[in-house]
C-alpha cells in the first residue's frame, strides 16, 4: 500500500511539473525581438577563441568596458532597420577607426589606420 501511495504521489508530482513549469516560457513581447545589432569583440586578428559579446535593439553610447581594454578582431551582425556601429582607438570614443555599415560581411574583420593595426578600446552604436 506504501509503495502504491508513493508511486501515485511521485506520478502527480512528475505530472504536475509537466504541466506547469515553473519557468514558464515568455510570452512574445517586443523586447523579446531579437536584437538589431550583436557585434563580437576577439582578442587576436584571426577572431578566434573567446570573444565578448555585445548586442541591442537601441542605440548604445560609447561602450569602453572591453575586456582586456581592447580588441583586435571583430564580427558583426546589423539586422534591418540598420544601425550603425562606429569603432574607436580610445577609451572616450573621441578616436574613429571607422564605421561599420550594415553591408558589412559578417566575417573576422580587422581594424586598420593607414596600414597598421588598431585596437579597439570604444564603441557607439547609432540606430
Amino acid at each position: 500500500m506504501f509503495l502504491n501511495a508513493q508511486n501515485l504521489l511521485l506520478g502527480s508530482l512528475g505530472l504536475a511539473l509537466l504541466t506547469n513549469p515553473a519557468n514558464p516560457s515568455p510570452t512574445p513581447t517586443p523586447t523579446n525581438h531579437p536584437g538589431r545589432w550583436a557585434l563580437h569583440l576577439y582578442q587576436n586578428t584571426r577572431c578566434s577563441g573567446e570573444d565578448t559579446l555585445y548586442s541591442g535593439s537601441a542605440s548604445l553610447t560609447c561602450e569602453n568596458e572591453i575586456l582586456n581594454g581592447g580588441a583586435l578582431g571583430y564580427i558583426t551582425e546589423i539586422h534591418q532597420p540598420a544601425c550603425e556601429v562606429a569603432l574607436f582607438s580610445d577609451a572616450n570614443c573621441k578616436n574613429p577607426i571607422g564605421n561599420i555599415a550594415p553591408h558589412s560581411p559578417r566575417k573576422c574583420q580587422v581594424p586598420n589606420i593607414q596600414g597598421k593595426k588598431v585596437e579597439v578600446r570604444s564603441f557607439e552604436v547609432r540606430c
